[in-house]
Order: structure tokens, then C-alpha cells, then sequence
């Protein structure tokens, strides 16, 4: 599965609003409240391109009405990854 997501993030924005347009709909299909991101690992190469795929997901998400939340190991591999978080954990 982290090939899925690797090679997402690294897709045009085209590619990637097309998945989250598919998403957007099989959330409402199944009456969904959000989406949970959950990493188990990261390509320390792609904290930029992962950072902005989050981003652009949860922006449509939360314009959408659904909630997405972030669930990460808190170890030294996020930080290597290079990561950028614009808000408070908690």
C-alpha cells in the first residue's frame, strides 16, 4: 500500500484531485464522517511531496463537510522524513 501512496504523491495535481474526487464520492456513498491517514512508514525522500498530498486532501475533505484525521508514529523517522506540520498535536 505505501507504493500507492509514494506514487500519489509524487502524481500531477491532476491525478491527485482525481483520486480525492473518487474518495469524496465513495464517502458519501457509505455516509462517512472522514478519513483517517494512517503511516506506518515514510519515504524519508518525500516529506515535501506527502506534506502537500495531505494538504490538498484534507483542504477538499474539510470543503466537502468531512473531517480527516493524521495518525503517525512519534519517532525519529517523521522528523527525518522531513514532515511539516502547520498545526498543533494534541
Amino acid at each position: 500500500m505505501a507504493e500507492g501512496v509514494e506514487n500519489l504523491a509524487r502524481s500531477s495535481a491532476a491525478e491527485r484531485a482525481q483520486c480525492v474526487g473518487e474518495l469524496l464520492v465513495r464517502l458519501h456513498y457509505f455516509g462517512a464522517f472522514g478519513v483517517v491517514i494512517d503511516w506506518e512508514e515514510i519515504d524519508p525522500g518525500l516529506g515535501e511531496e506527502l506534506t502537500g498530498l495531505v494538504a490538498e486532501s484534507a483542504t477538499e475533505l474539510t470543503r466537502a463537510g468531512f473531517e480527516t484525521w493524521l495518525c503517525v508514529g512519534m519517532d525519529e523517522g517523521l522528523e527525518s522524513a522531513g514532515f511539516s506540520f502547520r498545526g498543533a498535536v494534541g
